[in-house]
């Protein structure tokens, strides 16, 4: 009943939408190694701030779930104290795809990402630096230039055309300063789907035409 039950319950996207993070730990760990094989999607959309107490508990179901494929996980799981240990879990993650950081990430998060061990295939983050400028994508996540489809981007500056993202079929662009179409045609030449929002409203029909 166990294995027919339960299990299949865990390979469902397991999604938090209030911070009671408790139960759902203890029943992973009181189940473990089995629970874990099991344990592909894990989502934290959380109404209210992430509470200091549950941030060890979160910390420990990363470290433990390595079959993990997809995660989202908001920002302040990176600001609290312990964000060495949140970010340390996520980049020995080896089988992740989808990843996505709800609010802006913080500056600690770059050496994050560019030593995760997973050969990302979808990105979406708020890249917002207040005190050292916004980031460049192109050079954020160089570590997946040969496995990134899907990329979301907040706040972002395009500059550099140092690497190329051939897989890239679709770009969301929102709250960025500007579209600049040479670069985004060079580093994505494969780009079926754009999309963009709020302050690129100056952004002209014959420059996506171009596109």
């Amino acid at each position: 009943l166990y294995n027919a039950g339960i299990l299949p319950l865990i390979l469902l996207p397991i999604i938090f939408e209030e911070p009671d993070i408790r139960p759902f730990h203890d029943f992973m760990l009181s189940h473990s190694p089995a629970s874990f094989t099991a344990f592909r999607r894990f989502y934290l959309y959380l109404n209210d701030d992430l509470p200091d107490a549950d941030i060890p508990l979160i910390i420990e179901l990363l470290e433990r779930g390595t079959n993990l494929q997809s995660l989202n996980v908001p920002y302040d799981i990176f600001e609290l104290g312990a964000h060495d240990g949140a970010a340390e879990a996520i980049t020995k993650l080896t089988r992740l795809e989808e990843f996505t950081v709800t609010g802006p990430m913080p500056r600690s998060c770059e050496k994050m990402l560019s030593h995760l061990q997973s050969p990302l295939v979808s990105i979406d983050g708020y890249f917002d630096w207040p005190n050292d400028g916004h980031a460049d994508p192109v050079l954020l996540l160089s570590n997946f230039q040969r496995s990134l489809e899907d990329v979301g981007f907040y706040h972002v500056v395009f500059s550099s055309t140092a690497f190329h993202y051939p897989k890239v079929t679709r770009l969301s662009l929102n709250q960025c300063d500007t579209l600049p179409l040479p670069v985004l045609t060079t580093v994505f030449p494969n780009l079926k789907e754009l999309t963009f929002s709020y302050s690129l409203a100056q952004v002209t029909t014959e420059q996506i035409e171009e596109l």
